[in-house]
């Protein structure tokens, strides 16, 4: 992988995390659609000058818009095991007062 599409794809990967801070709560279907595209429309693509993600029509963009809806999907997954986790194992440690 050439060191553009690395920085591209770590500058993707920034974005996505910044976003599900904020989420709180995993984020739906078509709240994850929305996301994926107000990310896109945030970033530039790397080829087509002065176009973002979400307007530019490369190969390029086309994988990126990919990229970023894959990884929110994946954040979503890690949040809802997080959150499972977290119940099972409190519920597991719990104290109870005897």
């Amino acid at each position: 992988m050439n060191a553009f599409l690395r920085t591209s794809l770590t500058l993707v990967t920034t974005a996505l995390l910044a976003s599900s801070l904020y989420a709180g709560e995993p984020l739906k279907a078509y709240a994850l659609r929305d996301e994926a595209i107000s990310i896109a429309k945030v970033l530039r693509c790397p080829v087509s000058p002065n176009l973002t993600l979400y307007d530019s029509e490369s190969q390029i963009a086309s994988e990126l818009k990919g990229v970023i809806y894959e990884k929110l999907r994946e954040v979503r997954l890690a949040n809802r095991f997080l959150t499972s986790w977290s119940n099972v194992m409190a519920n597991r440690f719990a104290m109870n007062p005897t």
